[in-house]
């Protein structure tokens, strides 16, 4: 899973000393789900078209849409917020990009579905 993830986002142009992977549970449960997180930078910077970039390399390893991509434009008709859902043999993804300061972000979180029925919602990366 963190191959999927790791590699969609270098696709993507999340530069690799920016993505960090979500910890397991502090207090010893499972954790359920793999999540990355990217920031860009101004002079890498990160957009919706590279939350698309990051969801045709998912595509390549088998991730399938969902749902639509939804997104949320600011007042200047820019693309603040953009969020794709995506399956893969009993695994959810939610792929997002957000605009943020001058280089926005990408984060892609896997969940487990099996493990999040037996262990509850506590076993996601929120906790």
């Amino acid at each position: 899973m963190r191959a999927d993830i790791g590699e969609s986002a270098a696709a993507a142009g999340v530069p690799a000393s920016a993505l960090e992977y979500a910890p397991g549970a502090a207090d010893g449960r499972p954790s359920c789900a793999v999540s990355a997180k990217g920031f860009g930078s101004k002079s890498a910077s990160l957009d919706a078209a590279s939350l698309d970039v990051a969801v045709r390399a998912l595509g390549a390893r088998e991730w399938r849409q969902s749902q639509g991509r939804t997104e949320r434009k600011g007042k200047d008709g820019s693309i603040g917020e953009a969020r794709v859902l995506l399956t893969q043999r009993g695994w959810n993804m939610v792929a997002e990009y957000r605009y943020f300061g001058e280089g926005g972000v990408i984060t892609l979180t896997a969940f487990d579905d099996a493990c999040m029925k037996q262990n509850g919602s506590g076993a996601g990366p929120a906790g």
